[in-house]
């Protein structure tokens, strides 16, 4: 009986030695399994970033969707893919994939903000305002989304809080370039073109290659009658974009006032050369053609 019983015990643990070795390939087998998807995960996600970095959105949409077949409830790869069918063109598809994300990861902000600048874009203000807004309540320190949801407001002509958010933005990143210039053109619709001179002077300062800065301090410049002031700020634009026509009329404008009329001349002979073919430049033509005294065009 004794030896009955060992054996039998001895088929027993068999038995289930057996079963935990054939336990154990399976998990060692599965955890292979998923570290080979996590590493091809992450080379797919690596290769589509890299190629979204080259502008090449064909390509990068085609490494995501490898990312997604491995792993179809990754919220990251549906945002990149918003990303990549944005930049083709795809808006609708772009939409529904950061929507997708969101579905996915309800805490996921930037969908939200990659659908607030879609809808912008689009000009759906509404919709941007909703999405910043979510953004916010997820991540309230966000200056950026602060920055955006402040031009969706301005769009929908709610001009206070526009500025309050630009105001939230830059007390939050006080090198926002957006925000002061956004904040700038609010002061000037106001009238209050010192408050907007003074926030265009420090983002030239920030960031000194930008053209279009320089352009809008030197107008501000020439609504306070500092023409030497708009005449060294909009020599700065167009050195900096030499296809700037608007730059050259102001800056002409801005010679003739000081009395220079041989570089107003030239400055406006420059901007008429470049504009006779643009819409919209008819009236700045034609001051710009008879301060010259003849059709040239």
């Amino acid at each position: 009986m004794d030896v009955f019983r060992a054996a039998a015990w001895a088929t027993i643990v068999a038995l289930l030695i057996g079963i935990l070795t054939l336990v154990y390939q399976i998990w060692r087998d599965y955890r292979t399994t998923l570290d080979n998807v996590a590493r091809a995960v992450s080379t797919f996600s690596e290769e589509g970033h890299t190629l979204l970095l080259r502008r090449d959105y064909e390509g990068a949409l085609a490494a995501y969707r490898r990312v997604l077949e491995l792993d179809p409830q990754s919220a990251v790869a549906h945002k990149n893919m918003g990303n990549a069918l944005w930049e083709l063109g795809r808006h609708d598809e772009s939409i529904a994939e950061h929507k997708t994300a969101i579905s996915l990861d309800p805490t996921y902000v930037e969908p939200h903000i990659y659908l607030g600048n879609a809808y912008s874009l689009l000009n759906r203000w509404t919709e941007a305002v909703a999405e910043y807004q979510q953004a916010l309540l997820l991540r309230p320190q966000d200056a950026y989304a602060h920055c955006f949801l402040a031009f969706s407001l301005k769009e929908l002509g709610d001009t206070q809080r526009a500025m309050t958010e630009f105001e939230t933005s830059l007390a939050l990143n006080p090198k926002s370039i957006d925000a002061r210039s956004g904040l700038a053109v609010i002061f000037s619709d106001q009238g209050k073109n010192r408050e907007a001179a003074n926030l265009l002077r420090e983002a030239t300062q920030l960031d000194p290659n930008n053209a279009s800065l320089f352009h809008n301090y030197g107008l501000t410049l020439l609504n306070l009658n500092d023409y030497d002031g708009a005449v060294q700020a909009l020599s700065r634009s167009i050195a900096l974009n030499p296809k700037d026509y608007l730059s050259k009329y102001y800056l002409g404008v801005s010679y003739s006032h000081l009395g220079k009329c041989d570089e107003a001349r030239s400055a406006l002979a420059s901007y008429v050369r470049m504009a006779s073919d643009v819409g919209g430049e008819e009236s700045r033509l034609a001051d710009a053609r008879k301060f010259l005294g003849s059709d040239e065009g």
